[in-house]
């Protein structure tokens, strides 16, 4: 597939495309309430196309965040007694996910309740930061999973580490960035 940078690129020069094929249809002879219609359809199209790519790259950031919770679920509750989709589809389910897109059942399992269960025993919190590094070229990510171990009250903290690019970035992530100034961004999953 191409990269995000290719399919703005791509979507820039359609849009330019539809600005040329307007500006010739200015001229001919058709009436004018046609013009804007077929102009907006088109608009309207690579506006769709466009808050689809948005789409998927939220969708790939809560796929990537849920994924480390499920790798955590997995080793350190369930410890490794079920297969990773049994992780994932209990770490979608404590934390709410109700997209279908990244939801492996679509009501949880015997095996799935037990390890959402076992998790709920042991998990306080989970969160997710996102920290501007430099000026737009990447940001730190960090997932952080609070937990109580068996037989001990004292919490403890699990956090993953991740560079990601300015691009895989969410818009509304961005904006924070960008209009409030901010240099770090942070959300509660678990409990949701």
């Amino acid at each position: 597939m191409k990269d995000q940078k290719q399919l703005l690129d791509d979507s820039l020069a359609r849009l330019e495309s539809i600005i040329k094929d307007f500006r010739q249809t200015l001229k001919s002879d058709i009436p004018i309430a046609g013009i804007i219609d077929t102009f907006k359809f088109q608009l309207e199209s690579l506006i769709t196309f466009v808050s689809s790519l948005e789409q998927d790259q939220e969708l790939e950031q809560q796929r990537q965040v849920l994924h480390h919770l499920a790798r955590f679920i997995r080793e350190k509750v369930d410890r490794h007694q079920n297969p990773l989709d049994i992780s994932k589809s209990a770490a979608y389910f404590l934390c709410k996910e109700e997209d279908p897109r990244l939801r492996i059942e679509a009501t949880p399992s015997q095996q799935t309740r037990r390890v959402m269960l076992a998790a709920q025993e042991c998990l306080i919190g989970v969160k997710v930061h996102y920290e501007k590094l430099n000026d737009y070229g990447s940001c730190l990510r960090q997932t952080e999973i609070f937990f109580v171990k068996a037989n001990d009250e004292k919490p403890t903290l699990t956090r993953v580490e991740e560079e990601i690019s300015w691009d895989s970035l969410t818009s509304d992530i961005r904006d924070v960035f960008l209009k409030q100034s901010k240099r770090k961004v942070s959300f509660q999953i678990y409990p949701s």
